[in-house]
């Protein structure tokens, strides 16, 4: 392996990792450790696919709540009220309406006849076209128009299974009874909370009426659905509808309204996991500087020949970096491919459980932010253990036994280095300053703790050792705190 005589080798370490010599010699000298390196390089794949799995399911669920805002809530303007609307507010409000459609939702018991049983449902009694935006799938596929039609009663797969009941039995609800029509496969979207602890059923609103469960004590909400004759400006609409109702008490939804709580939802639910990712990228970048530290330890004689040969230690320290960069790369880049199969994965098994219809393509630019930050943190991490190249000198050769020593205060840019690209991932899941301030923060005194306790495990291992202990346990006792362990790291 040799250098062009006009061309010297560099003695910056910035032009070291542009020079092809180096990289040809970072290739010959890890032949005989590829497959461990290999091994290695797999500790920051865990972290990675996390980060662009959670980050690519972010995005893909907010284009589909983007394009199917409407759909979600199912009408341009959802007012609701714990007390009935009158006659004059249902009026002034389907003045500005194309189309109008009441409902209103309450809990009630089920029973199943003749003697199947009850159970507690949410009872949704419906009049209108409403949704106006997105279907209701039943099955039958006619149920729902018979519904309206000719009255009835829908209810959830799952009560059928539950009661064994089926389509064209017969059900009671307050005073009333009523054949079942078919079952609900995709709802009408839900403005009552308490739809999520209880099974839906749906009838039709004079059904409701008619079944004397509406009195002044029941636990109601009545809502209108309009859908407007024109795109208008939501606020507006809202302000305009308050200036004519003052002394409403009514709580009025929009689309965007919708939008922006389900992205509220769907952004704690990325800080959540993003919590998790960040520590497995940390942890796995951990794993990649001990896999750094242990390689260069038994590479300490070739550093030292390479020194007498007249290698500068910028350079040494490049071919161990360039070596530490393939390692990033292929453990960033094998992460990133693992973060979109996950994504793909979720979106097929779970594609019909989301409320909105979201396209299973991988999300590329996500892709290439997150493997670009697993790269980033994981060279940043092994740059710790390679800093030690640099204390490695020629009179090394000359004796053996020799382990890496390093100092804290020539490492501590590289700590600050490491905050910040810590801060930087943590930012980026969505949190605000302080709170990525305040997760960094508490990572760091957790691994300051750890080294901490190393420190007194390797200091106390270091005088409890009896020479009449047995031979195996003297041994793996004594490997805790002899040169060159790893535990301290």
């Amino acid at each position: 392996m040799k250098l062009p005589k006009d061309k010297p080798l560099p003695t910056s370490l910035w032009r070291s990792l542009f020079c092809r010599w180096v990289w040809k010699m970072a290739w010959r000298d890890s032949r005989s450790q590829r497959l461990r390196l290999v091994v290695f390089s797999l500790a920051i794949v865990s972290g990675v696919a996390a980060l662009t799995a959670i980050h690519s399911l972010k995005t893909s669920v907010e284009r589909g709540i983007e394009s199917e805002a409407k759909s979600l809530l199912g009408s341009d303007l959802r007012v609701s009220s714990r007390k009935e609307l009158k006659s004059d507010e249902i009026e002034g409000l389907a003045k500005r309406a194309e189309r109008v459609s009441r409902e209103v939702s309450f809990p009630s018991m089920l029973r199943f006849l003749p003697d199947l049983g009850a159970r507690l449902m949410q009872v949704r009694g419906m009049d209108g076209a409403y949704p106006f935006y997105g279907e209701v799938e039943t099955q039958p596929l006619d149920a729902w128009n018979k519904l309206h039609q000719g009255g009835g009663i829908l209810l959830e797969p799952a009560v059928l299974d539950q009661f064994s009941a089926e389509i064209g039995d017969r059900v009671e609800l307050g005073g009333i009874r009523l054949t079942i029509l078919g079952v609900i496969e995709k709802p009408a979207p839900r403005g009552n909370r308490f739809s999520g602890f209880a099974p839906e059923v749906y009838v039709q609103l004079g059904d409701v009426q008619r079944s004397g469960l509406l009195g002044k004590n029941s636990m109601a909400s009545y809502q209108l659905h309009l859908k407007t004759k024109e795109a208008r400006d939501e606020r507006k609409l809202k302000e305009e509808i308050r200036e004519e109702f003052p002394k409403s008490r009514w709580r009025m939804e929009t689309p965007e309204n919708r939008r922006e709580n389900l992205g509220d939802a769907l952004e704690n639910f990325q800080k959540f996991l993003g919590l998790i990712a960040l520590a497995s990228l940390a942890l796995g970048a951990i794993g990649v500087a001990g896999a750094v530290h242990a390689h260069v330890t038994r590479r300490i004689a070739t550093i030292s020949v390479l020194r007498c040969l007249g290698c500068p230690g910028n350079v040494a320290f490049g071919i161990y970096f360039a070596q530490a960069i393939a390692l990033g790369l292929l453990g960033a880049l094998l992460g990133g491919g693992v973060g979109v199969g996950i994504q793909m994965g979720l979106l097929e098994v779970l594609g019909d459980e989301l409320p909105v219809t979201v396209n299973p393509s991988p999300e590329w630019k996500v892709v290439a932010q997150t493997t670009a930050t697993g790269f980033l943190v994981c060279c940043g991490f092994a740059l710790l253990p390679l800093l030690k190249i640099q204390g490695i000198s020629p009179a090394i050769t000359l004796r053996s036994g020799s382990c890496l020593k390093g100092r804290f205060w020539q490492a501590f840019p590289i700590y600050l280095l490491l905050v910040a690209l810590l801060l930087m991932v943590a930012r980026s899941n969505g949190s605000d300053w302080k709170r990525a301030l305040a997760l960094v923060g508490g990572m760091v005194v957790a691994f300051l703790m750890l080294a901490s306790v190393a420190k007194i495990l390797m200091a106390v291992t270091r005088r409890i050792v009896g020479k009449r202990w047995p031979y195996l346990l003297r041994q793996g006792v004594s490997n805790l705190h002899r040169p060159g362990n790893q535990t301290h790291l």
